[in-house]
C-alpha cells in the first residue's frame, strides 16, 4: 500500500502510468523501489511522457527476491480505470508473481485492488482491497 500512496499522487500530477517492484530483503522485510514512469525508467527515451499507459516495472535489486510489483492507471474522463488490462494479467502470470494496481473508478473513488496469477491469465483472480480516500490514507476493504 505504502508504495501505491506514493505513486498515485505522482500519477494524478502527470497523468502518466507509475509502477515499480516489491521485492523482499534478505532480513524478511519488504521494500519497493520507487515508482517510475516508462520513460524515466529508459532515459534514452527523447520524448519523457511518451507513453501514457505503459509502464515498466524493473527488477528487485541485487540480494533481494521480487515478490510482485505495482502500478498506477492515469484518470481518463468517463472511464473506469480499475481493471487490470489484459496486458496487466499477461505480464503477472508470466512472472507468475502478483500485481497491486490503483486507479480512478467513473465516481471518481481511488481503489487499490491485487491481481493474483493463476495457472493462466483467465485462472487469476482480481480483489479490490481498499480505496485510498481523499486526503491520500488508505482504507481497507
Amino acid at each position: 500500500m505504502s508504495a501505491l500512496l506514493i505513486a498515485y499522487p505522482l500519477e494524478r500530477s502527470a497523468n502518466l502510468e507509475y509502477g515499480s517492484r516489491i521485492y523482499q530483503n534478505a532480513d524478511g522485510t519488504f521494500s519497493f523501489t520507487e515508482p517510475q514512469t516508462f520513460s524515466q525508467r529508459y532515459p534514452d527515451i527523447p520524448n519523457r511522457h511518451c507513453c501514457f499507459d505503459i509502464t515498466a516495472l524493473g527488477d528487485a535489486p541485487g540480494g533481494t527476491i521480487a515478490v510482485g510489483s505495482y502500478h498506477t492507471h492515469p484518470v481518463k474522463p468517463n472511464d473506469d480505470q480499475t481493471e487490470f488490462s489484459m496486458d496487466d494479467k499477461l505480464a503477472y502470470t508470466k512472472e507468475r508473481l502478483p500485481g497491486y494496481l490503483a486507479g480512478t473508478d467513473q465516481q471518481g473513488i481511488v481503489k487499490i485492488l491485487r491481481f493474483t496469477p493463476g495457472d493462466t491469465t483467465y485462472n487469476g483472480k482480481t480483489r479490490v482491497l481498499g480505496i485510498i480516500d481523499k486526503d491520500g490514507s488508505f482504507i481497507p476493504r
